[in-house]
């Protein structure tokens, strides 16, 4: 398994081969909230829960997606597993406003999807 560093400079390496502008203050600042938030939980497989937000940040990268989004995939494992205000959080570590506005979304609508399939079960 690599290190939070590791992980962290592979990511911004991936996406600096398609966006060599991109915002990367704002990835490593969505990078350091989340380890923030997950620092010691561990999912069932026996990885941290960090390794989750680094393998949909990766996904999003390989879709060549812009560094807002990334931020988002990088804190959506963050908002998922804390109850408290991880938004506040975020914005203290200078990620924008519209970045936490768009994670809170994406939680929406993947709780919509997990709430439709467990209907779909039934």
């Amino acid at each position: 398994m690599q290190t939070p560093h590791k992980d962290l400079s592979d990511l911004l390496d991936a996406i600096g081969e398609y966006s060599p502008n991109a915002d990367f203050d704002l990835v490593r600042a969505a990078h350091a909230s989340a380890a923030s938030k997950l620092y010691g939980q561990i999912l069932r497989n026996g990885n941290p829960a960090l390794t989750r937000s680094i393998n949909v940040a990766r996904t999003l990268a390989s879709l060549r997606v812009d560094a807002t989004l990334i931020a988002a995939g990088l804190l959506l494992e963050a908002v998922l597993n804390c109850r408290d205000n991880v938004s506040s959080e975020a914005e203290g570590r200078g990620i924008p406003k519209e970045v936490t506005d768009i994670v809170a979304e994406a939680v929406k609508i993947i709780l919509r999807l997990g709430n439709h399939a467990d209907t779909q079960s039934e």
